[in-house]
């Protein structure tokens, strides 16, 4: 009887062990990827153009929109240095000019001042979400936007 019990004990075991391991299988693939599975258009894209038909916030407007957060958040900046590539969603994407882009991933992170073309809201996102996107290199104002906006607000000493 105590080998029986032995036997049972040891199959448990087994059996909790097996269990914990699919488990933990389970966990790994459905882990949390930072990669966003939305529709990324890019910028001078055919995509693109007619993405920006069905926004009621222009290019320009939204350059506007994003340097005023970026100077509502650092007021002694005298200027916002930005880089447009894509659209996400529904949304313009500035990065600062460092953009963070891995060409040979594809990855392009989206941490900077998202513009929502429709609404005209704008949210800062300190992120490391990214988006797969394959963009032409070296960017060129072709193949990206990219400029400065100055402050108008900040007072020279």
């Amino acid at each position: 009887m105590e080998k029986t019990e032995k036997n049972s004990l040891q199959s448990l075991k087994s059996s909790l062990n097996y269990i914990f391991f699919i488990m933990m299988i389970i966990l790994v693939a459905l882990r949390c990827s930072n990669e966003i599975k939305k529709t990324a258009y890019i910028y001078n894209s055919e995509e693109y153009k007619e993405k920006i038909k069905a926004f009621d916030v222009s290019f320009d407007n939204a350059k506007v929109i994003a340097s005023r957060l970026y100077f509502e958040k650092h007021p002694n900046a005298e200027a916002y240095h930005f880089s447009f590539d894509l659209i996400l969603g529904d949304y313009y994407i500035f990065c600062d000019t460092n953009r963070l882009y891995n060409s040979k991933t594809t990855q392009y992170y989206l941490k900077g001042i998202w513009v929502n073309g429709k609404t005209g809201e704008a949210l800062q996102k300190d992120t490391n979400a990214y988006v797969n996107v394959l963009l032409d290199i070296p960017f060129t104002k072709l193949n990206s936007n990219f400029g400065t906006i100055k402050n108008k607000t900040t007072k020279r000493t």
